[in-house]
């Protein structure tokens, strides 16, 4: 094999691996993309209030926007965070509450 071959054989296995290391890297940067986006959001939200959710294994509530945050932080959440019920405001969230609560 004459040197010119192998110097293009090396050129394109060094491209092939700085190949790889891009895609690697794409994907590092889309994964701390993700996390930065979930730490805004704990950050807008959570705001002293998740040390509420550590002892609970329920959270009933009306506001199905605290149900959807919960949902976006459960995978990256540091200790298993509670199951949602979304119930109706007002008088009929009262009684859905407290049909619950008889079960």
């Amino acid at each position: 094999m004459s040197t010119l071959d192998e110097i293009t054989k090396e050129k394109q296995r060094f491209g092939e691996a700085l190949a790889r290391v891009d895609a690697q890297r794409e994907k590092l940067v889309s994964e701390l993309n993700e996390l930065e986006a979930t730490e805004r959001v704990l950050a807008r939200y959570a705001k002293g209030r998740s040390t509420y959710f550590l002892d609970t294994d329920v959270v009933i509530t009306a506001d199905k926007a605290l149900l959807d945050i919960l949902k976006e932080c459960r995978p990256y959440a540091p200790c298993r965070l509670p199951d949602g019920k979304l119930i109706p405001a007002g008088a009929a969230g009262v009684a859905d509450l407290l049909r619950m609560l008889e079960a």
